[in-house]
């Protein structure tokens, strides 16, 4: 049996990305504890297993969580557990313990598919003395963010050395990118087993497919959207208030899309993001279409891809799309999220300002093709057999 131990609501977007149906096909038997709502009082518990034929297991406690854990045990010869339950917490570290008590074996996955920051040569990522204040400041204005900054750099050293200490270690490590498997093999004595991102492997699973779907002959750009400002998304279960509002983000982005609509002959359309509900032709977006479950199909089809810092951009980078990058004056100001930086500058897009733009001398439908082939080897795969993540992780679970 594999089970997948994961700290968030498990819904169908998650059983496309864990790519559970080619699971079960292959033979596998799979379950899921889903145990976000012991770490964060927002976070509801949900029943979560109307969609699909496989169990979904939301523990009330800590210790059902536990007494669940030995059944499963018990109940099998042999079982693998795929843990998003990290040493980051005195609670995630009780967890980990027991799992070493009890031998049972796990493994941490780290396929994000994104730079880490370190390795982007950009000034704008670089730390400067000026930059650390300015940002201390940030986090002083922004209180909810200041806190939770207070509270992880008094809990975390703390957690790290009881984890080094107890020698609290996955029995694997799954880990996507050739940049990221020779800094952790350099870094760990843990098995290292190459793996893709996500949506990498997602491509993979579609290239069969792929090949036979014609071109949409109308003239797609994709929109990339992020859960804010009119849903909260992770933030609210955090803790963390927005940092766009929408009385701006909307009108601006809106404003926007009418003028790379006139100038490239094409419709903006919207990939939603897995956190919203958006109508199909939602006002905010002033009518423009918005699709769910369809992001790899819409890029692939589009001639642009617009995103604020999307994970997903990926697609564009295997599909060979053109990526423009966006910012707001808000976003600027509050610096609270360096995901599009490290993105932006690793593929040396354009990015432009939706609040003060200019594009009558600029072409957005130019790529570094150089940068797309190495962030894509760096960062979102490094197993030379090209095989989707289920049948890595298949052959892991026979091999255990």
């Amino acid at each position: 049996m594999i089970v997948y131990l994961i700290n968030w609501n498990f819904d169908e977007y998650y059983y496309r990305k864990f790519e559970i149906d080619h699971l079960i096909k292959s033979g596998m038997e799979v379950q899921i504890i889903s145990i976000g709502h012991l770490f964060y009082k927002k976070h509801k518990k949900l029943d979560q297993s109307d969609f699909t034929n496989i169990k979904v297991f939301s523990p009330n406690s800590l210790f059902s969580l536990l007494k669940y854990i030995n059944f499963i045990k018990a109940s099998n010869a042999k079982f693998l557990l795929v843990s998003y339950v990290h040493n980051t917490s005195f609670k995630r570290l009780f967890i980990n313990l027991f799992l070493k008590v009890r031998k049972i074996k796990y493994i941490f996955i780290f396929n994000h598919g994104l730079p880490s920051g370190e390795e982007v040569n950009s000034p704008e990522i670089q730390t400067s003395l000026f930059l650390k204040i300015k940002n201390f400041a940030v986090k002083l204005y922004r209180k909810d963010i200041y806190f939770l900054y207070i509270y992880s750099r008094f809990t975390i050293p703390i957690v790290s050395f009881l984890s080094n200490f107890l020698s609290l270690k996955p029995s694997f490590l799954l880990v996507s990118g050739a940049h990221h498997i020779k800094k952790y093999q350099q870094s760990s004595n843990i098995k290292i087993i190459p793996f893709n991102s996500f949506d990498y492997s997602n491509h993979l699973l579609n290239l069969s497919s792929a090949s036979s779907k014609n071109k949409d002959l109308k003239r797609i750009i994709c929109y990339l959207d992020g859960a804010q400002p009119f849903f909260s998304g992770d933030n609210y279960i955090l803790g963390i208030k927005n940092h766009l509002t929408v009385d701006k983000w909307y009108p601006a982005l809106c404003k926007f899309f009418k003028k790379i609509e006139e100038d490239y002959n094409a419709t903006v359309v919207i990939c939603g993001h897995p956190q919203t509900s958006f109508e199909r032709y939602s006002d905010v977006f002033e009518k423009r279409e918005v699709v769910y479950g369809r992001t790899n199909e819409i890029i692939e089809k589009s001639i642009l891809t617009v995103t604020r810092g999307s994970t997903a951009v990926s697609f564009a980078l295997i599909n060979k799309i053109p990526i423009l990058g966006i910012i707001s004056d808000e976003m600027i100001a509050t610096k609270v999220d360096i995901t599009s930086n490290v993105i932006f500058n690793a593929i040396n897009c354009k990015v432009l300002n939706i609040d003060h733009f200019d594009i009558s001398n600029a072409n957005l439908l130019e790529f570094n093709n150089d940068k797309y082939e190495a962030y894509i080897t760096n960062f979102m795969t490094a197993d030379n057999g090209f095989r989707p993540n289920y049948k890595i992780i298949s052959k892991l679970y026979l091999n255990i």
